[in-house]
């Protein structure tokens, strides 16, 4: 219970992974995060956390995981590191367009920013991310068509606004490709949405 100790700043020299998950730690996530040079992987799920996603150094993050917390404001256009592969933002109060903050990382295999009060529309980059192989959104009040995706194989677009066809959006989708994690987990929820199939 408590703030996040800064003596963590201790061990900047060697830890690579922090996961102080389902405690109750309250407050805002700590900018000196970003000095713990060798961090590769953030877990803090089920916190009290509250306040703007920080702007820190993300270094070659991998992991970034902040689900169920009480973290607002919009997602700053701040992360970068082309090693970030999983980001977990679901359950929290964010809010605000997507704009560009994830559309330099190029490792991306997961994004979850479900359930929380992102508005506007889906953006055109998330279907350049090569790598991405779940992308859910469903839960926040994002508007217009779905952009075109490929190689994803779990999709949560439910509880939005959103309108257009479904076959323009998945015409370039690979499901199915061989030696890929995602291989055998197709899932595509749309359920709350106003999407028709001509």
């Amino acid at each position: 219970m408590g703030n996040l100790p800064d003596s963590l700043l201790n061990s900047s020299n060697y830890l690579q992974e922090l996961d102080v998950s389902h405690n109750y730690i309250y407050g805002p996530l700590p900018g000196w995060l970003g000095n713990l040079s060798r961090l590769i992987s953030l877990a803090m799920t089920n916190n009290c956390l509250e306040g703007p996603v920080s702007h820190m150094n993300y270094g070659n993050w991998t992991n970034f995981n902040l689900l169920d917390n009480n973290i607002h404001g919009s997602v700053p256009n701040i992360f970068s590191p082309s090693s970030l592969q999983h980001v977990h933002l679901q359950n929290n109060g964010l809010k605000g367009p997507m704009s560009k903050a994830f559309s330099n990382c190029s490792s991306l295999v997961t994004l979850d920013v479900s359930y929380n009060h992102l508005t506007g529309a889906i953006p055109e980059w998330i279907g350049g991310l090569s790598n991405l192989g779940a992308l859910l959104l469903e839960g926040n009040q994002f508007e217009g068509r779905i952009p075109k995706l490929q190689r994803l194989s779990i999709m949560g677009f439910s509880h939005n606004i959103l309108s257009g066809q479904i076959r323009s959006c998945f015409d370039n989708i690979t499901f199915a490709r061989e030696n890929e994690p995602y291989e055998r987990n197709w899932e595509v929820f749309l359920s709350g949405i106003d999407l028709s199939c001509n």
